[in-house]
């Protein structure tokens, strides 16, 4: 991550040859607004100011956009207690490094068919995992599946993760909570809020799900549908 000083001031880049710093600048009464200072590095090498107005009131002036949505059916996860990725290859969006910035949240959202035995059916898990190669498990949450025999019925389960901390190494964490509906769960709302574990944000970083059975038994999942959101 590349950072200019001037005067004594440091700015962080934040596009190619562009550094900024957010900055209050005050106008004449009547007229006060909140600016995003940023500083380019010129042919004679030096500094020329920008000043991009941000309306006051405290908007981010963000949006909310999907990031990636599967078009095929993810991989048939039965008779196994291998934690395995349960989203279509082609859905494992790349976050670019130094994507995240404190209090970024992503959600995500599975919806597919998911079935169960009735003795004994055991727990699923639902992991979030991201880094380099999707090695990283970023929100995890178990659910109890019913003591009541179901097959191939639709479930639904979403994940909302915000950005708590970030940094290299283990620096970097999210907050994550999930919420599930299906008639193989034993509760609809089966997982508790968690802080991640720590990862580096300064690196590009593969999104994926993973799901784990704790029994080896004809238990079934399938994810038909599936988004990635930036919330903001």
């Amino acid at each position: 991550m590349k950072t200019f000083k001037h005067h004594g001031v440091d700015f962080i880049e934040i596009a190619a040859n562009l550094y900024g710093l957010a900055h209050e600048q005050r106008m004449p009464a009547g007229k006060r607004h909140h600016y995003m200072r940023a500083i380019s590095i010129g042919p004679d090498g030096k500094p020329k100011f920008r000043m991009f107005p941000v309306p006051q009131g405290g908007s981010l002036q963000t949006w909310q956009e999907t990031l990636v949505s599967a078009q095929a059916d993810g991989n048939n996860l039965t008779a196994s207690t291998t934690a395995t990725s349960i989203i279509p290859a082609a859905a494992r969006y790349t976050l670019p490094a130094n994507y995240f910035a404190i209090g970024k949240a992503l959600r995500l959202r599975i919806f597919g068919r998911l079935g169960n035995i009735v003795t004994t059916p055991g727990t699923i898990t639902f992991d979030v995992r991201m880094g380099p190669t999707s090695n990283i498990i970023v929100f995890t949450g178990v659910c109890q599946m019913s003591g009541t025999a179901h097959t191939t019925l639709p479930f639904f389960v979403e994940f909302m993760l915000t950005c708590r901390a970030i940094g290299s190494g283990t620096a970097a964490n999210l907050m994550g909570q999930a919420m599930g509906l299906a008639q193989a769960f034993a509760v609809t709302a089966g997982t508790a809020d968690n802080g991640s574990t720590g990862f580096d944000s300064t690196v590009s970083m593969v999104v994926d799900v993973f799901a784990t059975f704790s029994l080896n038994n004809a238990n079934a999942v399938l994810v038909h549908q599936y988004t990635l959101e930036s919330l903001n």
